[in-house]
Formats: structure tokens, C-alpha cells, sequence
């Protein structure tokens, strides 16, 4: 209903304030007013605003405007920030979102079929469809959260609309559990192929160093690159990883992990060397590690090895130490053991050995770390 007040200023001089409310149910949803010169322009105004909110979704498209998904993400991703930091993998993948023709649609306006177009092309140029998936749940994340997070009346409704028909036709896929470790000669590749690489001028990343240190601690490239000297407790040979990812509390989730055997070395040797103004043990950026590592995998010419491997390999050796799971989550930083299962890489033939008496406990070599 449309309301229009006269106003009268210092000098004597009319305007005329217009105002539309729109209630649904005895409840106000919407209410917006303008001031106009002459009272015919005020009441043209209100007439055509009125007519526009009476449509099925007019309220809903007026509090939205012209706001494209590009725009839309972009106030996601900024107030999202304001209440708890994002993590690396989700702002590149809305980052990507900004960047697809899809960002162009206005956000009242997206259909099941836009959707479907940006998985297409997103295909057309090599993206895996488990790469795709997650176009599309972080898509959805930010949509649905647009009522309680941003107060504006967007809705989720297209990407569940368009989901039975990614997954019919492989647009989309869930990702698949990579298994990687490496093949026997691979480790002595990486290592002459490293040296070779850490020759060349103006390589600085010790990449034989960071591949040793990354399977005997079975971290990530950003929580080895984050280690502070001030973190590591020599006494008890530990050091804590701050931030270390977790699904539900990535950040604030600081753990306090064992550096066993060469770890401890490299660390120890790094203690003594680094400058006494650099307060990180290996002062590189994750993505220069993840450049040399690539080059030298490819000049070692290994096949689909990637540095997030090493943390599957490092995990893996640790269960064919000896160690119980509840012990490799300590080091992993696994709070689900059951997450932990895929890592033994258990074959039905390797239960094919002597069976131990119940006296006996098997021999395990190289666990001199258990203290």
C-alpha cells in the first residue's frame, strides 16, 4: 500500500515523499519510499512499484536488484570472512566462479540450465568433473546462506534442480580417494633429480630436503611452510602446527605433533643455520614448493605424483613401522581414525604370513622413536 506525504521545507518549498509497504501474513517484508519535486511524479513511482511487488517474486527481485552471482559472491565471501577466515581451497574455487561467464547472471534470474552451461564449459576446458562438484557445492553454500547471512531472499532452488542431471550425464562426480605412493626407484629419482634441480642458478628451494621432511612428518606444503622456530619444543622433540586443517575448524585447530626420527634431524640442523631474524624453520612459499616439486617430478620423469602424496606415503609408513592407528593420528593429525583405514593399504594377500603365538609380538624395525 502506497502512501504519499507532503513535506514542507525551511524555505516553503513542497516535495513529496512517497512510500510502499508490502505485508505478508500481518508482517512487514518490504518497505522502501522516495521524495519527489512535483506529487504526480511521486505517485507514478509508487504506482509502478507497486505493481512490480505484486508479481509472485517482485518483493524478492527488488531486494536484490541487479546483483549479478559475480556481485553476490563477492559480498558472500566478504562477510563470510568477517565471521571466521576462509580456507585456501574455497576462495579459489569462488575466485574461479567470479571469473565464469555464469558470474554475469543476475542472481534472481539463475536457472538449472545456467548452471548446467557453466559445468559444460567448465569441462570443455579439462576440469575434472570431481573439479566441477565443487564448483557446484560451494555455489550452493553460498546461496543457501544468503537469507541468514546476508538478509537478502536467494535460495539454493537452481543447483538442487540441476543436480539430478549433472550426475546423469558425468558433468559432476565425487572425488575419488587418492591411494598414491611411491613405486620402488621413485624416492632415489626424486633425489637426483632434486640435486640437479637445487643446482641450477637461483634455485632456492631444497626440495630433497622438504620431500624427506614431508614423509617423516606427513604434513602439508602451507603447515611445513608455517613452522616457527618459537613452535618447537626441543626438549620433547615436538613442534605445534598452527591452523592444520580440519572439515569442521580449520582455523584454531593448533596441534602439538612428534618429530620422529629424520624429521628431528632436519629440523634440528635448520635450528642452527636459518638467520636469527627469519622466524620460520623453512622460510619458502608453498607455491615455490609446489613448483619445484612438479618440475622435478616431471624431469624425473615419474608419473602422477603430486607433493600432497608424500603426507599419503609418510602415513603409510608409519602403519608398516609398527604404529597403531591412535599413534599415526598423533603425527597425521587425524581426529577420525576410521579416515585413517585407507592409509594401511591392507591387500587380501598380505595376510598370507606366519601366524604369531599369542607370546610373541612382531618385530618391528626402525622404531627407535617411541619414547
Amino acid at each position: 500500500m502506497a502512501t504519499i506525504t507532503k513535506i514542507k521545507n525551511k524555505s516553503g518549498a513542497l516535495s513529496y515523499r512517497a512510500q510502499v509497504r508490502v505485508k505478508r501474513g500481518g508482517r512487514l517484508v518490504h518497505a522502501e519510499a522516495r521524495t519527489f519535486p512535483q506529487l504526480k511524479l511521486a505517485e507514478d513511482w509508487a504506482s509502478r512499484l507497486e505493481k512490480q511487488l505484486a508479481l509472485d517474486d517482485g518483493v524478492e527481485k527488488r531486494k536484490i536488484g541487479n546483483r549479478s552471482i559475480g556481485d553476490y559472491i563477492g559480498l558472500y565471501v566478504q562477510r563470510s570472512n568477517e565471521l571466521k577466515p576462509m580456507g585456501a581451497t574455497k576462495r579459489s574455487v569462488y575466485r574461479i566462479l567470479c571469473d565464469s561467464p555464469i558470474s554475469d547472471v543476475p542472481v534472481m534470474e539463475l536457472t538449472p540450465a545456467h548452471i548446467i552451461k557453466h559445468c559444460q564449459e567448465r569441462g570443455r576446458l579439462g576440469a575434472k568433473p570431481q573439479t566441477v562438484m565443487q564448483d557446484i557445492i560451494y555455489l550452493g553454500v553460498a546461496l543457501g546462506a544468503g537469507s541468514a547471512l546476508l538478509g537478502l531472499p536467494v535460495t539454493r532452488k537452481a543447483v538442487d534442480e540441476a543436480l539430478p542431471l549433472l550426475w546423469a550425464n558425468n558433468l559432476v562426480r565425487k572425488s575419488s580417494e587418492r591411494e598414491r605412493r611411491l613405486m620402488p626407484g621413485e624416492f632415489e629419482r626424486l633425489m637426483v633429480f632434486g640435486a640437479k634441480r637445487e643446482a641450477m642458478p637461483n634455485a632456492f628451494v631444497p626440495i630433497r630436503e622438504l620431500v624427506r621432511f614431508a614423509i617423516a612428518t606427513t604434513m602439508r606444503a602451507g603447515e611445513i611452510t608455517s613452522i616457527l622456530k618459537s613452535d618447537v619444543d626441543r626438549s620433547k622433540r615436538t613442534v605445534l602446527i598452527r591452523d592444520r586443517k580440519d572439515p569442521k575448524n580449520k582455523f584454531g585447530n593448533n596441534q602439538r605433533v612428534p618429530l620422529l626420527g629424520e624429521a628431528w634431524k632436519i629440523v634440528e640442523q635448520r635450528l642452527s643455520e636459518e638467520p636469527v631474524n627469519e622466524p620460520r624453520i623453512f622460510p619458502y612459499h608453498e607455491d615455490s614448493i609446489g613448483n619445484a616439486f612438479r618440475l622435478t617430478v616431471l624431469e624425473a620423469e615419474i608419473q602422477d605424483l603430486r607433493f600432497h602424496d608424500l603426507r599419503h606415503e609418510g602415513i603409510s609408513r608409519l602403519f608398516e613401522l609398527g604404529y597403531q592407528i591412535q599413534e599415526v593420528a598423533i603425527v597425521s593429525g587425524h581426529k577420525d581414525w576410521k579416515s585413517l583405514k585407507r592409509y594401511t593399504n591392507l591387500h587380501a594377500h598380505d595376510l598370507h604370513r606366519d601366524p604369531l603365538l599369542p607370546t610373541q609380538t612382531p618385530p618391528v624395525e626402525g622404531r627407535t622413536d617411541r619414547r
